[in-house]
């Protein structure tokens, strides 16, 4: 499993695209630019460097369960003697998520955030989610990922506001004299 919004400060990446636009504006001929059409070379520069925040496919999440050998050594309910850990018959309940968009944006920090990280693990174009319990309670599993799949979708909200392309462009300014 990985913390998610954690590795990366949002800001910084943010930075890194505005400067990336500059020098992309900047090295873009200047004879282009006078004969472009503005909204549309506009365009073509939030397309290029527009942050794509990850969309979750709600609708189409599914659940693999399975029977495993679960340390129950910190359950207050069992009396274990001996140094851990003590392993018990229980199950492990894997919830997939399909997302598309940016994988990466899942490693950044947003603005906002809490004091509790989200944590998954991230393929390629799905998160997982597992949790292991030393029972056959899949329904207090279900409580458990709606619980940390209710965090995700906030991170990703805060993420999506921070994302607004509109403050990057007007910020980046003109980097090339095109009347020139």
């Amino acid at each position: 499993m990985l913390y998610m919004f954690h590795d990366y400060d949002f800001y910084a990446v943010q930075e890194h695209q505005r400067q990336r636009m500059r020098k992309a504006i900047d090295e873009t001929d200047g004879a282009a630019l006078r004969s472009a059409d503005a909204d549309v070379l506009v365009e073509d520069f939030v397309r290029q460097f527009r942050f794509d925040v990850p969309e979750l496919t709600e609708g189409a999440i599914s659940l693999t369960v399975d029977e495993a050998q679960v340390d129950a050594s910190h359950d207050i309910t069992r009396a274990f003697f001996g140094p851990g850990p003590h392993y018990v018959h229980g199950i492990r309940a894997t919830y997939y998520v399909p997302f598309s968009g940016d994988r990466d944006l899942f490693r950044c920090q947003p603005s906002a955030f809490t004091t509790v990280i989200p944590a998954a693990e991230l393929a390629d174009d799905e998160l997982r989610f597992t949790f292991e319990r030393p029972d056959q309670n899949v329904a207090a599993t279900k409580t458990a990922f709606e619980e940390e799949f209710r965090r995700v979708k906030q991170y990703l909200g805060w993420l999506r506001e921070n994302a607004q392309f509109q403050p990057i462009l007007a910020q980046c300014g003109p980097a090339v004299d095109y009347r020139a």
